[in-house]
């Protein structure tokens, strides 16, 4: 196995966790569309284009938005739009025992396809108070997160402990 070159990290600390990603990679938290709807962090390694169904081979998403539903009926709800661009995509799946930050949380993940190739996303949700934190990792062009993905979700540190 080859070693992993080393990547120059930055921090994000927001008010209920703190993770690292590698600093070449795009924040698009700004977008109006995406602050609109509780989005807090968005990353991509890549700038999606310009289409609604253009992604970025990597992409992170975090929104926290009101909601008194339970985390596990929240993620499996919700984890249902995830694929609305796909070309394709299987039934959504619990991930039983998922962990983010050393916690276990309600997951749900969904595989599929995206212009022939195949496209993996995850989706954490945890009731923070009267908040939904809801986190959706998707890599694009592989069956599973990639390896710099999940050291970004590796690197989750919850701030209440």
């Amino acid at each position: 196995m080859e070693p992993v070159p080393e990547v120059e990290l930055t921090t994000f600390e927001g008010d209920d966790f703190r993770i690292d990603y590698p600093k070449s990679w795009v924040d698009l938290s700004t977008d109006s569309m995406f602050t609109k709807i509780g989005g807090i962090l968005a990353l991509a390694d890549e700038r999606p284009g310009d289409e609604l169904e253009d992604v970025s081979p990597n992409a992170l998403k975090i929104y926290k938005y009101t909601s008194t539903t339970a985390a596990d009926a929240s993620c499996a709800e919700q984890i249902k739009f995830t694929p609305m661009w796909w070309d394709e995509h299987e039934m959504p799946e619990k991930v039983d025992g998922a962990q983010l930050g050393g916690q276990e949380i309600a997951a749900y993940m969904v595989d599929g396809t995206l212009e022939g190739q195949p496209i993996h996303s995850i989706m954490y949700c945890r009731n923070i108070g009267p908040n939904m934190l809801q986190v959706v990792a998707t890599t694009h062009g592989s069956a599973q997160l990639s390896p710099e993905l999940q050291a970004i979700l590796d690197s989750w540190q919850w701030i209440d402990g």
